[in-house]
């Protein structure tokens, strides 16, 4: 940011040639303006005027053109000046220490707004600032429980550590609501699009809508987290689509029916748990290979050609399979060196030269009495 030091005012000369600037200019010292003055700065891409005490309406709709703009020196704003200045894109007004329920609403159509000199609002303003894509309210003491669910929805939110935990206070409050009647509505869906940790237990779902699955998927895409929706006993095709488009780790483990187009959907995600499936098709072992962290342990025999399709899966968890035959282990050994991890700690027994096709496998998780004979091939 360029700064310029003025002394209290600057003329109209002055302003036209630092308006032919390409860049964010911070003026310092300068506690009023011209509507001349105004239309020259309004020319820049990003203004910051932190001491100027005072605009008109006037003035604020010329400065409405810069799309950076920083007047954190106005200890106050009209209604009118709110709604003008709703067109900045990036806008600081941290010298308000209150605004209207109107202004709110008004400020609330920005995309990125500073009001860091407000201690307190109420749950209407709250709802009104929703709305703000990057919202900073640093000096804000607290929240109610209105407010941290409006508060919840701002996808950027720069606020106080005691506020932070306030708002994820609620948050866990609705996931503990939910879990414990086992339904979930569209408000607190979306509520829980915005939680804020990185593992949304909701295990306690026994159903949810598209509308429902659509926010739930969306909490994946911002935090990257994990979604734990094992009380469900079953899921549409479309909410398996839905919930796909996350692509990170979807807990299922109360599933115990898929179809293939839910199989070709959840074949997308990173990480999938589906550990009530007691049997899969070929074709759903086929699009279930693309999944990097795959858990069935519901499943208890496997074909050949669903486990030659599951060999390409880089953490594979089959425990709930007791045998396999000589083929099976030998097709696990030649894509050894490809899995990260296996785990088959639900085998009952080996045959030798079964051990010695497992031993190939590079991180191999089996039952204790079985790790003997398999660790005697691995030191040929």
């Amino acid at each position: 940011m360029k700064q310029f030091y003025a002394t209290g005012t600057i003329t109209d000369e002055q302003a036209e040639i630092l308006s032919n600037a390409n860049l964010i200019l911070q003026i310092h010292g300068l506690t009023s303006i011209t509507d001349e003055e105004a239309e020259s700065l309004g020319k820049l891409r990003g203004l910051s005027l932190p001491v100027l005490t005072s605009i008109t309406d006037r003035q604020a709709e010329i400065l409405s053109g810069v799309k950076d703009l920083g007047l954190n020196g106005l200890t106050s704003i009209t209604d009118s000046q709110a709604n003008i200045l709703n067109e900045v894109e990036v806008l600081g007004l941290s010298g308000l220490t209150s605004i209207s329920d109107v202004q709110a609403q008004s400020l609330g159509e920005i995309g990125n707004l500073m009001l860091n000199g407000l201690t307190s609002i109420t749950d209407k303003q709250a709802e009104s600032l929703s709305k703000v894509q990057t919202l900073s309210l640093m000096s804000l003491t607290s929240v109610t429980d209105e407010q941290a669910e409006s508060f919840s929805k701002v996808e950027f939110l720069l606020i106080s550590r005691s506020c932070r935990n306030q708002i994820e206070l609620y948050q866990q409050k609705v996931v503990e609501r939910v879990n414990a009647s086992g339904s979930i509505t569209d408000d607190q869906a979306e509520t829980l699009s915005y939680f804020k940790g990185d593992h949304l237990n909701l295990s306690g779902l026994i159903q949810i809508s598209d509308k429902q699955a659509k926010f739930l998927s969306e909490f994946q895409a911002r935090r990257s987290g994990s979604l734990d929706l094992s009380g469900l006993n079953s899921i549409t095709d479309t909410q398996a689509e839905i919930l796909s488009k996350a692509e990170r780790q979807l807990i299922l483990n109360r599933l115990t029916f898929m179809t293939d187009t839910q199989a070709e959907s959840l074949g997308k995600i990173n990480e999938l748990h589906l550990n009530s499936l007691t049997n899969i098709s070929d074709q759903q072992a086929v699009c279930l290979s693309s999944v990097d962290h795959l858990e069935l342990n519901g499943i208890t025999s496997i074909s050949e050609t669903q486990l030659a399709s599951l060999s390409n899966v880089m953490n594979l968890y089959l425990n709930g399979v007791t045998t396999i035959t000589d083929y099976q282990a030998e097709t696990l050994g030649q894509s050894g060196g490809y899995f990260q991890s296996l785990h088959l700690t639900g085998l009952i027994s080996i045959n030798d030269e079964q051990a010695e096709s497992l031993s190939k496998v590079r991180n191999l998780e089996t039952a204790e009495d079985l790790k003997p004979l398999i660790d005697k091939y691995k030191k040929q």
